[in-house]
């Protein structure tokens, strides 16, 4: 397992290469999968018991809706990386 001093001192190339790594993996599908599959049944009001609840459920959308945005977060976050460095 790798710690934070290895991820800080890790190049932008190595760092993009290995979550580029994990994108392209099964686990990384089937956790995709289950993240839009929860987010769907999250996502229903009609089970909602009052507004406690309601806040309960728009946190979990949040937190699914930043876990499925991940890859093309990641991947925007090394495209602007790029053209930033492309330009100096």
């Amino acid at each position: 397992m790798m710690d934070k001093k290895e991820l800080h001192d890790m190049s932008d190339e190595d760092y993009f290469g290995h979550l580029k790594m994990m994108f392209n993996t099964p686990g990384w599908e089937i956790f995709m999968l289950e993240c839009a599959d929860n987010a769907t049944s999250v996502n229903s009001v009609e089970s909602t018991d009052g507004v406690n609840d309601l806040y309960y459920r728009k946190g979990q959308l949040a937190v699914l809706g930043n876990i499925l945005n991940t890859e093309n977060t990641i991947l925007n976050a090394e495209s602007d990386g790029l053209v930033t460095d492309e330009d100096n």
